[in-house]
C-alpha cells in the first residue's frame, strides 16, 4: 500500500470515528436533557400536590376553628 492510500484510509477512519463519537455525545446530551426535563416535571407535580394538600389542611383547620 502506498503512503497516500494509507493516509487516505487513516483519514477516513478518523472522520468516521469522530462522527460516531460525536453522535454518541449528542445522544447523551439529549438523554440528559430529557432526564432533566422529566425531573423538573416531576418536581413541579410534587410541588403542586404539596400546595394542594397544604390548602386542604388549612381549610380543615379553619373549619375546626369556627366550630
Amino acid at each position: 500500500m502506498s503512503k497516500t492510500s494509507k493516509l487516505a484510509s487513516l483519514s477516513v477512519a478518523l472522520v468516521l470515528s469522530v462522527g460516531l463519537l460525536g453522535g454518541c455525545a449528542t445522544d447523551k446530551r439529549r438523554t440528559t436533557a430529557t432526564t432533566l426535563e422529566d425531573a423538573a416535571q416531576k418536581a413541579n407535580t410534587a410541588q403542586m400536590c404539596c400546595e394542594a394538600n397544604r390548602d386542604r389542611i388549612e381549610r380543615l383547620h379553619e373549619k375546626s376553628m369556627y366550630k
